[in-house]
């Protein structure tokens, strides 16, 4: 193709050159209600008030990154979660809480997984009290 005088392009090709390189292909929309790739968070765990430690009466789902489930807390549970990395055994009970001596056992069960980590955990309780004072909004449910 011979330039014309002057080094510029004709107009109709420079258009044309213009809108093949602004026509590039978007990133697809980020679906920020999915699980991310390779960070597998999700529990179910579980209450039981029964004294012989017999089965839960409650069980709740709780997924994180991102928070779901029928957790009704998830975004403060994940939170928990994620500054022990999963682990609830490694949770710390809250200094100020004040609880009373009554002797009513509280059963409680999470099993599920954490960036790959297969994870079953159960730990029973003096009473309500005491659980929630150790699990913080975990097993607030």
């Amino acid at each position: 193709m011979r330039m014309p005088s002057g080094g510029r392009l004709p107009a109709l090709l420079a258009a044309t050159v213009i809108m093949t390189c602004s026509a590039a292909t978007p990133p697809p929309p980020v679906q920020p209600d999915l699980p991310q790739p390779g960070k597998h968070r999700e529990f179910t765990l579980s209450i039981g008030y029964d004294a012989a430690g017999a089965a839960a009466k409650r069980f709740v789902l709780l997924g994180c990154s991102p928070p779901r489930g029928t957790h009704p807390k998830a975004a403060a549970a994940c939170a928990t979660l994620a500054k022990v990395g999963g682990d609830l055994s490694a949770l710390e009970p809250d200094q100020d809480a004040m609880c009373t001596k009554e002797f009513m056992p509280v059963t409680i069960t999470a099993n599920g997984v954490w960036d790959g980590k297969f994870s079953w955990f159960e730990r029973t309780y003096g009473n309500a009290c005491e659980m929630r004072s150790m699990m913080g909004p975990v097993f607030d449910f």
